[in-house]
């Protein structure tokens, strides 16, 4: 608590003296600046980040790898469950009596409007493999 009230003291003290004393003078010498001819490569602007996935990796090792393949094998199960006419699709009623969560909201789950929530809408992504009955 007394490391916060230190640096709000100072901080405070630098906004006051810069206020007070005002913008620098016109008189003070203000560094020269050298005019070079800027090469082409070096006016392309910085790449992007990298974007990284926040989708689980089924393929990575370790812990990590080991989380995935056991979020991969509870959404199996669970779609497979819920798929009682083995279409690969999850239709409305399907949905109303084994995946309540799907139901409440079925038509934002099937993105495509399709009438059925395939396995790709079911997780959101397309990254992993479908499961087979």
């Amino acid at each position: 608590m007394k490391t916060i009230q230190t640096i709000t003291c100072v901080l405070s003290s630098l906004l006051l003296s810069a206020c007070v004393s005002g913008p620098p003078s016109s008189s003070s010498p203000r560094p020269q600046v050298e005019n070079k001819p800027v090469d082409s490569a070096q006016q392309t602007a910085p790449a992007p980040p990298a974007i990284t996935s926040i989708i689980p990796d089924i393929k990575a090792e370790g812990r990590r790898g080991e989380i995935a393949r056991m979020m991969l094998n509870k959404s199996s199960r669970q779609f497979l469950r819920a798929d009682m006419n083995k279409d690969y699709r999850i239709s409305a009623d399907e949905a109303d009596e084994h995946l309540p969560f799907i139901a409440k909201e079925f038509g934002r789950y099937d993105s495509n409007s399709d009438g059925g929530v395939d396995w790709q809408e079911f997780l959101g992504h397309d990254e992993w493999p479908t499961p087979s009955h």
